[in-house]
């Protein structure tokens, strides 16, 4: 099987991130452990970090993934969804899987399994990742939730520690229609005897969490409370470098002068998050010493470009992709995310105003994130992410107030038009702000970056 005809493959199987709402299947475990059984359980061959939540799970990930791999340790990282190229959902100690071991583990899976058995994109996809990192002999994955996670594919492991970060409202449709209901699904990682560590949470969130641990006897940490971000301080002034320096009082040891590539408060407290696992670790044996965990954070998302080695950011995390005009890219798809947006634009950027390029999916909170974008927007560019389930730009604009104190906003279908459109407005001086969908963002960096 050639890298294309893979790919053609996987394409043939349902995809839950692409498909209209309407169609959602019906969710449960049975299909991934007769997977992962048919490939001799991978999965228990190697360590695992289990990550839910609504907000903060790929970055967290990353930190911690990162911390793992400069102690020493081979680590495996999945995360989902990808932003330009499929591969980058597998890595291992940082590196995305090979096209050449791409299509050798497709032709693996399709060898092996009765296609009777009609699994999803995300279920083949899982399983494909737990062969290939039991085939790398890693000693450590660190996964991220596709979706809640008591019915999530990853939720097959038996996690060292399971992590949760902030819970928002988000996949209503599918998780429940409350706070309490989306923490339910989101605490079912928590496995008997684990160690969970949480972020900081609303109060219903918090207490499904609690109760979840104490059912579990899983022990319980929380930021805020056991975990402490201490200190932070303004980034360097500098366009080179944009991120957090801070400190954080672990549950095993005191990290001072974190210097974290990644901007905004709500990324100290997922930095905050990971040091909560890696010090969980650090007290069940594992050596990690604490150069590995300043280093780890100092260089997470690092990667390569044809130029050589560089220092680089998570992708869409707040990104500059360009400087005359600051054109930054961020993949806020819920209304938690795109309130941490506008804070850092202002603490960060020092941007109160921006010309905003808009588009969303079906079934998100679109009020809610047009509310927040008003707040900063000097104008709104809404276009169409390139995804079945996108939403309808016309149907968009209802959301936003027209008049003299609100963004007018207007309607462009085409992303590469949205930009053209949205340079012209914001001027070599202004901000252009990219946001509202994993989609969308990608639809630019494709666009503007040839760099992957």
């Amino acid at each position: 099987m050639t890298y294309r005809e893979s790919l053609e493959y996987l394409s043939s199987f349902y995809d839950t991130e692409q498909s209209c709402l309407g169609t959602i299947p019906f969710y449960d475990l049975c299909r991934i452990e007769r997977l992962v059984e048919l490939f001799g359980n991978p999965h228990r061959r190697f360590k695992t970090i289990h990550i839910t939540g609504t907000k903060g799970k790929g970055s967290t990930s990353a930190i911690i993934a990162s911390v793992l791999s400069r102690a020493g340790y081979k680590t495996g990282l999945y995360t989902s969804p990808h932003l330009l190229d499929i591969r980058e959902r597998i890595r291992v100690d940082g590196t995305m899987i090979s096209r050449n071991d791409f299509a050798r583990r497709v032709e693996e899976y399709r060898s092996t399994v009765d296609p009777a058995l009609r699994p999803s994109f995300f279920e083949v996809y899982t399983c494909i990742a737990f062969n290939h990192f039991a085939r790398k002999k890693i000693d450590f994955a660190v996964l991220e939730v596709g979706m809640g996670g008591r019915l999530d594919a990853t939720n097959v492991v038996t996690p060292l520690v399971s992590a949760i970060t902030p819970i928002s409202f988000d996949h209503t449709e599918v998780l429940g229609n409350s706070l309490r209901a989306i923490a339910r699904e989101k605490a079912g990682i928590i496995k008997p005897g684990s160690v969970c560590i949480s972020a900081v949470q609303k109060k219903d969130a918090l207490s499904v969490i609690r109760a979840t641990c104490r059912e579990n006897k899983a022990p319980l940490y929380v930021v805020g409370e056991d975990i402490v971000c201490r200190g932070a301080r303004r980034a360097p002034a500098t366009m080179r470098w944009i991120g957090e320096v801070f400190d954080v009082k672990g549950l095993a040891r005191n990290y001072k002068n974190i210097r974290l590539p990644l901007a905004g408060e709500h990324q100290r407290a997922n930095c905050a998050l990971a040091v909560g696992v890696i010090d969980a670790l650090v007290k069940q044996g594992y050596r990690i010493p604490r150069t590995a965990v300043m280093r780890g954070i100092r260089n997470v998302g690092a990667r390569r470009s044809p130029r050589g080695a560089r220092q680089s950011p998570l992708r869409a995390r707040c990104e500059v992709i360009r400087r005359d005009p600051l054109v930054i890219v961020d993949a806020a798809h819920n209304v938690a995310s795109m309130e941490a947006l506008r804070k850092t634009l202002v603490r960060n950027f020092g941007v109160k105003k921006a010309v905003v390029i808009c588009g969303f999916l079906k079934g998100k909170d679109i009020s809610g994130m047009a509310r927040e974008i008003e707040r900063f927007a000097k104008t709104v560019i809404i276009t169409r992410p390139d995804s079945a389930r996108a939403a309808d730009p016309a149907a968009v604009r209802k959301y936003f107030f027209v008049g003299a104190r609100h963004a007018v906003p207007l309607r462009s279908n085409k992303p590469g038009d949205a930009y053209k459109k949205a340079l012209g407005i914001g001027g070599p001086n202004g901000t252009i702000v990219i946001t509202g969908s994993f989609y969308l963002v990608a639809d630019v960096l494709r666009m503007v970056t040839s760099d992957p």
